[in-house]
């Protein structure tokens, strides 16, 4: 069932002025083309002191192409690859976005000013939902405090996970876990892996959404970025992703 995007586009200004309401900064998100049966949902955006000071609420400051929120780091683009190639299997789609999608500095995004972001934002998660997700969607937490608030909320309408990690430079020896778990799994994976791995995946996905003529940009961006961290989340996702599935439960 294709999305009707007006709707999508509706539900985006929505966000953006509450985003404005709520003095925050706001980043644009991509629309599926059609319902999907996983979707991901991260905890909120994030955006330094400086930048946050500097740019009027309901704005963002400029990003690298593709623009859209959760496709413009090295992070989002293997969060993508863990959801598109260990995932999803052959038909099956996905979506990533945020509870909170309202930009906030990373030492504001804890404890109580988290609560009331998560809490004022949970009821535009559910018409988002609504919206692009299959009735019988599977939605999986990027990260434990977005799982937990999804947890604790009654009558959630969807089928939910325990959370996946969530990428962070400082969540580094957690990613490494699953290295550590499957050490010749890993290191046969590190041999083998790299930016032109991530890269095929990514532009895969790109071409889906109609993003492919910013492939190059992408390419020329993050070569020469690519690092064993990296390489570290990209097997946690390859390890953590089959068990969201419905079928492995």
């Amino acid at each position: 069932m294709t999305i009707d995007q007006e709707q999508y586009e509706n539900l985006q200004s929505q966000w953006r002025q509450f985003a404005i309401e709520r003095n925050r900064q706001y980043l644009q998100y991509l629309a599926p083309r059609a319902r999907v049966d996983f979707v991901l949902v991260g905890k909120m955006t994030s955006i330094d002191e400086q930048h946050a000071a500097e740019t009027p609420p309901g704005k963002f400051p400029d990003v690298p192409p593709p623009g859209y929120n959760l496709l413009i780091s090295m992070g989002d683009l293997i969060l993508n690859y863990g959801a598109h190639r260990h995932l999803c299997q052959s038909g099956e789609t996905y979506y990533l976005t945020d509870l909170g999608k309202g930009a906030v500095p990373p030492k504001y995004a804890k404890g109580k000013i988290l609560k009331e972001e998560f809490t004022a934002w949970y009821p535009k998660l559910l018409e988002e939902l609504e919206l692009v997700a299959k009735p019988d969607a599977t939605v999986v937490p990027v990260g434990s405090a977005t799982g937990h608030f999804l947890k604790a909320q009654p009558n959630f309408p969807y089928r939910l996970t325990n959370p996946i990690l969530h990428w962070s430079t400082a969540a580094v020896s957690a990613a490494k876990m699953a290295g550590s778990l499957f050490p010749r799994e890993w290191d046969a994976y590190l041999r083998s892996t790299s930016w032109e791995d991530l890269r095929a995946s990514t532009e895969e996905v790109f071409t889906k959404a109609g993003l492919d003529q910013h492939m190059d940009a992408v390419h020329r961006r993050f070569k020469d970025k690519f690092r064993e961290l990296h390489a570290h989340y990209m097997f946690t996702y390859k390890k953590e992703m089959p068990l969201k599935r419905p079928d492995a439960c």
